[in-house]
This record gives structure tokens, C-alpha cells and sequence, in this order.
């Protein structure tokens, strides 16, 4: 896409990103990482509530997407809590056979396609907090990816999509992640994957970067299809002027919800995160609370993935209408 066409699509997604609200990030954020919810875990309940704390996330992302007129799809995975373990370098350890299982929820919330795109953009964030770790807001990981996927939902809700729109609100600090289950279950059905996009621990950084004032956003990719999407993500970061630092990072083995995705075979698949390595000081701790989370940085970081979203869509529309830009192509479900 060149002269005219690129430049209206660009005044597009300008407008568009100028709907994504600070507050409402951070209304989200406190609310799950702060108050009502000090954490998000099967094995904790909040005093004089029959229901763990993770449900009661649940319920109130449900809420929300529903009023927004998603269509809402549960599925029940069997996992267990890690548990704390001091010998070990993470400070955990995996659960043993004999320790409790929980029934946890993969929420899947879809809005369909307006044209005649077969393709769907997936968004994932895991809902769950530490579960070895208890009470431990986990506002960087991932309250803030959870906040940021709801402002998304909220955004392009009433946005003319060609494609089907779907977010997965998965657990990741349980075992074993239930995105496994859902990236299998993608992977084989009849719809193909425009980009499927982790967003966990958004505005995480280090001190380093707090103190010199840098804004950065990273992008992990495996395959080619999804360095591919990463190289027109940072073009869009410039385009846009959205003064991010995006840097691309490449992984050659799976991990976390984008590897789930990507060991199912779904290859146009990004983590969006705030730093590689990660150097978020209150990772995984009791202070990874909402009140240190950057909120104007993932605000910021929420307005890029905005944009990247809808690009897709727009990108496969073109193509699917003939208009076929060098090194321009669909990106589909395929196994290696």
C-alpha cells in the first residue's frame, strides 16, 4: 500500500487509538490488583466469600464483555497451584500428582467479522496471579495485560472489522497453562490466524529505563511469519510517532501463552511485553502491586497493539480484494 491509500489508513488508525482511556486501563488494574481483589487465585478466597478470587476475576471480565456484545465461550481445564519452594531459583516448584486440583476457565470472548475474511485476530492475556505466592497482586503480570485486552475489547467493539475478533483470557500461573488447551483447540479448527497477540506484562521495565524516561515495548517472535509482524509493528510505532522504543527479540523455543500457540502451529504469533530480558523489579513479588505500574506507558503500549490489531484486519481485507503489495501475503494456521 503506497501514496494515498497508506496515508488514509494511517489517519485511520490515529483515530481510532485515540479512543484507547488511561483511566480505564487503570480502573481495570486497580480493580483486579487492588481492590475488591487483592490477587487472582483458585486456592485463595477473600474473607467472607464462599468463591475463589480468580472466579470472582472471571465474573467481572464476563460482565463487561457481554455488555459490549462479545460472544462468550467457557472452557473448563483441570490444574493444579504451584507451590512455594525457597531450594529452587524461581522460588517455586510444579505440584506433585496427589495436591488439589481446581476446574479453571478459559474465557473466550469473539466478535465475528463484518466481511469476507475467513481469518481471525486472536488476543491473549493470562487473567491468574501467583498462585504459590499468595496475595500477590500481580499487577505487571498480568492485571495490566488483562486491563489492557478489556480497553481493546472496549474500543473496537463497534469497529467495522472484515475479520473475526477473539480474546482469550487464559491462566498461566497455574499448572499446567491453560492456553495449551485453547491453542490446541484453535489450532484445530477451520479458522486461520492473522495474528495471534500475548499480551503479558506490558510497562514492565527496568529501573534503568524508569529513571532515563524510556518508553519500551518489546516484540518476541518464532517464526518467520511472526517477524514478519513484527517488523510492521515497529513501522507503525514510527508512523504513528507513538515515541515507543519496539525493539523485536527472537525466541527459538516456545514459552509462555505465545508458545502455546506457536507449539499448536500457529505461527503468526507475537508476546507483546515490556522488556527481554525482564527486568520488571517486582516481578513476581508482593509488591508487584497496582500503584507501581506506569499507566500513561501501557496506555501507550494498549494504543500500539490497537493499531497493530486492525492493521491486520486491514491488510488481509486488501488482499483478499486483490490489492497484493510486495511481500505482502495472508498469514494462516500451518504446521512445520
Amino acid at each position: 500500500m503506497v501514496g494515498g491509500n497508506r496515508a488514509g489508513k494511517m489517519k485511520e488508525l490515529a483515530e481510532i487509538i485515540t479512543a484507547v482511556d488511561g483511566q480505564q486501563i487503570k480502573n481495570h488494574l486497580f480493580h483486579l490488583a487492588k481492590d475488591p481483589l487483592p490477587c487472582r487465585c483458585l486456592n485463595v478466597s477473600r474473607p467472607g466469600v464462599l468463591t475463589n478470587t480468580l472466579y470472582e476475576a472471571d465474573r467481572y471480565l464476563i460482565s463487561f464483555m457481554q455488555s459490549w456484545g462479545y460472544r462468550i465461550e467457557r472452557e473448563i481445564v483441570a490444574v493444579q497451584a504451584f507451590q512455594p519452594d525457597t531450594a529452587v531459583a524461581w522460588g517455586f516448584r510444579k505440584p506433585l500428582p496427589d495436591e488439589p486440583w481446581y476446574a479453571a476457565l478459559n474465557i473466550w470472548a469473539t466478535r465475528a467479522g463484518q466481511g469476507q475474511s475467513p481469518g481471525a485476530i486472536v488476543l491473549v492475556a493470562h487473567k491468574d496471579s501467583q498462585s504459590w505466592l499468595k496475595c500477590a497482586p500481580g499487577g505487571h503480570d498480568n492485571a495490566i495485560g488483562v486491563a489492557a485486552l478489556l480497553e481493546i475489547a472496549r474500543i473496537l467493539a463497534d469497529k467495522l472489522l472484515n475479520s473475526s475478533l477473539r480474546l482469550l483470557f487464559c491462566n498461566e500461573e497455574h499448572w499446567p497453562w491453560t492456553s495449551r488447551a485453547a491453542a490446541q483447540r484453535f489450532s484445530r479448527s477451520d479458522t486461520k490466524a492473522l495474528a495471534v497477540f500475548n499480551v503479558d506484562s506490558i510497562a514492565g521495565q527496568s529501573e534503568a529505563d524508569r529513571l532515563a524516561g524510556r518508553r519500551p515495548h518489546v516484540l518476541r517472535y518464532g517464526t518467520s511469519e511472526g517477524e514478519e509482524l513484527a517488523d510492521q509493528i515497529i513501522q507503525l510505532n514510527a508512523e504513528l510517532e507513538l515515541g515507543l522504543e519496539v525493539r523485536k527479540v527472537h525466541c527459538p523455543k516456545p514459552n509462555d501463552d505465545d508458545g502455546s500457540f506457536l507449539l499448536a502451529g500457529v505461527r503468526p504469533t507475537l508476546l507483546h511485553i515490556g522488556s527481554l530480558p525482564y527486568a520488571e523489579p517486582h516481578y513476581h513479588t508482593l509488591d508487584d502491586c497496582a500503584e507501581v505500574v506506569d499507566i500513561e506507558l501501557a496506555a501507550q503500549s494498549t494504543r500500539l497493539i490497537v493499531a497493530a490489531a486492525v492493521d491486520c484486519d486491514r491488510r488481509a481485507a486488501a488482499d483478499l480484494n486483490g490489492d497484493m503489495s510486495p511481500k505482502r501475503h495472508i498469514l494462516q494456521t500451518t504446521s512445520d
